[in-house]
């Protein structure tokens, strides 16, 4: 049985600063009718899941009618780790973007990345941790444009090297995070709840909200009742 690393998570600084410039590309289907994450941008091409599952349907319905959505990123990790610690790391991740992106009262001035995401498991064999997230991100900068996803990005990577274990070792790197630009609004919604009523999500309880605390993991109903009521 393999070890969980500890879930201990602690914040580092970085030796050096990164910068990578943002160049989008076609999307690519794979045999899954998934898009590959080779692909710089979410087009259009990715189908809603069939035969149509009621449950994937409305919580895509859900995700649609709140866009537009700016990005799509994808958080992979390093190693195996706890599902407490990849939440707790994806979620300091998340806090230290909404600081480098609209600054340290951001949860005050009600200014922070906002959207849904999915927490899903990875293909057995990886040297990965068991979770992936993906985060569909609404627009911040009032457009959505290839600029928006390139300042995203290079906070993501400006934090990451921050982001440890107990063991002082990274969690995660650029190597195991895309961040893409949304020019589907209605294939991204499907993508993130593609595994809505599967039986590894057949209530949707892998979905969640993103907000000031992060990533929130509340249920169908509940997620309805609060962005409605």
């Amino acid at each position: 049985m393999k070890n969980k690393h500890q879930s201990t998570i602690s914040i580092l600084r970085p030796n050096t600063r990164s910068s990578a410039s943002f160049k989008p590309c076609g999307p690519r289907i794979n045999n899954r009718n998934r898009l590959s994450d080779t692909s710089g941008t979410v087009q259009s091409g990715y189908e809603w899941p069939q035969p149509a599952r009621p449950l994937q349907q409305a919580w895509a319905q859900l995700v649609e009618d709140r866009g537009p959505y700016v990005a799509m990123v994808t958080m992979g990790f390093v190693g195996s780790y706890t599902d407490e610690s990849l939440f707790k790391a994806t979620n300091r991740i998340i806090f230290g973007v909404n600081r480098k992106l609209f600054g340290k009262h951001f949860v005050r001035n009600n200014e922070f990345l906002s959207g849904f995401a999915a927490a899903e498991q990875n293909q057995i064999g990886l040297n990965r941790g068991d979770l992936h997230f993906h985060m569909l991100i609404k627009s911040f900068r009032g457009v959505i444009s290839d600029t928006a996803v390139n300042e995203l990005r290079n906070k993501i990577i400006y934090v990451l090297p921050r982001v440890v274990d107990a063991s002082k070792r990274e969690m995660t790197s650029m190597s195991r995070v895309k961040v893409r630009l949304v020019t589907d609004q209605h294939g991204a919604a499907g993508y993130v709840t593609k595994e809505v009523g599967t039986e590894r999500s057949p209530n949707g309880d892998h979905m969640g909200i993103l907000g000031p605390n992060g990533i929130e993991f509340l249920g169908f109903d509940r997620m309805r009742h609060r962005l409605v009521g």
